[in-house]
Formats: C-alpha cells, structure tokens, sequence
C-alpha cells in the first residue's frame, strides 16, 4: 500500500521475516541458478593453481557463474514483486523465462552502477580535493586530524545518502517493468532518512550476525585442534555443517537484501499487484 513517510520499524521487521518465509519460493523456483552459482564458484576458489587444468576450471567456474546470475534474474524479479506487496510466485520448479521485464532489470542494474561508479568517483576527487585544502590552510596538526575525520564522515554520508535516493531504482524496473531513474529520485526525496536507518539496521544486524557465526566457526575449529587427530571424522562432520550453515546464511542475507529495497518500492510507489493479498505482510 503507497505511503508518503516509510515506516521504518514495519519495514526493517518485515525484510527480516521475508528473509525466513520467502526461503520455499527461493528453492522451489531458484534451484538451479543457485546450484550453477555454488558450483561455479567453487570451481573458480579450487582452480588457483598456476596448471592448464586449473586454468581451465576457473574459466568453467566463471562460464557457470554468469549462467546461473542471469538464471537468477527472473528469481530477483519475482522476489522483488513479492516483497513490494500484492504478488504471488508462479507455480513450478524452475522459471527459465527472459522477458522484457527482466531485461529491463538487468539494464536498470547496469544504468545504477554506471552511475554509482561515477558519484563515487567524483565524491572522492572532491574529498581529496577539500582534503589537500584544509591540510594546505591548517597543517597536519590536531585540527588538520580532525577536518580530516569530517571529510571523511561527509564522504561516507554522501554515498549513503545517494544509495538510499536510488534503491527503488532496480525494483521499479520489476514492478512496474520500466525504467525511471528521476522517478526513483522523486519516490524517495522526502524518505531518504528513513530508508537510511532501514539500511543501517538491517545490514548492520547482518553484518553482526555473520561475524557472530564466524567467531562461534573459528571457536570450534580451535577446539578440534586442540583435541588432535582422535576427531578426524568430527572434523570432517563439522566442515560439512560449516558450509551447510554459511550457505544458509548467504540465502538468508540474500533474501533480506532483496526483501529490503522490494518492501521500500512497494511502500513509497505502490504496486499494479496491490489489489491482490499481500502474501508476506
């Protein structure tokens, strides 16, 4: 339902929950690229020897890689369609369709990053540029640490602010199968703050909770060590679950990334979809 101010709290509990209830819409319809993606970069991690074999699974790896990220596509499509509200995932296994829509999202992607790239970059050349001016006026002293702090804080502000003005950027070109950048812009003016401490909460959380689980990894592993070899098979039980449980987290991280600007979009532009039940709310 289109809202002029995002609420905050309903829209950070809900990408946390679609994190967990999309993950059957997920499997069902996104096996297969996944499968290509988690082969591929195995592949591509095994293959760093300097021998024509390896050479060779790195660009095999690679090759399954882009396969199963373009696969994917119409899984991000759909996903995103349902996070903004009012759209239920087709039926099936597998959905291999590449229509406009989908294509749309993919050059809206490419539109988003080109013009991140640039930002970035001229948001750097003009920290660098205020940076060698406030150093030239006030030395390299404690003033001069400081200012150098402020710069840094304001280029990082920047960044954030620019994100968050252009995360409905992508799900526009899925939801409403067109691309608008200064539309995405005009959904966003009056909310960039509060999208901001969305993005905060949620990917912070995120972040907390995957050096959490490597920490608990690095503990455990310490202690097998420490054991000896009497727990070979433990071990070996024990890198199966650790990779049993990162792949869980990536999907969850994953679904919660998408759920995030999808939910956003829904809020602020509404949805053609918002006529049928929201299956997530």
């Amino acid at each position: 339902m289109k809202t002029d101010k995002l609420p905050v709290g309903e829209t950070i509990t809900f990408a946390f929950r679609f994190g967990t209830r999309a993950i059957p819409t997920l499997m069902r319809l996104g096996w297969l690229p996944l499968a290509l993606m988690v082969g591929g970069f195995a592949l591509v991690g095994w293959g760093l020897a300097d021998t024509p074999m390896m050479a060779a699974k790195i660009g095999f790896g690679g090759i399954l890689t882009l396969a199963g990220t373009l696969l994917f596509v119409p899984i991000y499509v759909i996903l995103i369609r349902e996070a903004a509200g009012g759209y239920k995932a087709p039926p099936g296994l597998f959905v291999l369709s590449f229509g406009g829509r989908e294509a749309r999202v993919l050059g809206a992607a490419f539109i988003l990053g080109f013009v991140f790239l640039v930002v970035v970059v001229g948001f750097q050349v003009a920290k660098l540029a205020i940076g060698a001016v406030a150093s030239f006026v006030v030395g390299d002293g404690v003033l001069g640490l400081i200012l150098s702090v402020v710069i840094t804080l304001a280029w990082f502000v920047g960044i954030a602010w620019f994100y968050c003005a252009t995360i409905t950027f992508v799900p526009m070109a899925a939801t409403e199968n067109r691309i608008a950048l200064t539309e995405a812009f005009a959904a966003t003016k009056d909310n960039v703050w509060r999208i901001l401490a969305c993005v905060f909460v949620v990917f912070g959380t995120l972040f907390v909770l995957a050096i959490l689980i490597q920490l608990m990894s690095f503990a455990m592993t310490g202690g097998l060590m420490a054991v000896g070899s009497e727990v070979a098979l433990a071990s070996i039980v024990y890198a199966l679950l650790t990779v049993v449980v990162f792949l869980a987290l990536q999907i969850y991280q994953t679904l919660v990334g998408i759920a995030l600007p999808g939910r956003i979009t829904g809020a602020l532009r509404g949805t053609p979809d918002d006529a049928v039940e929201d299956v997530f709310a």
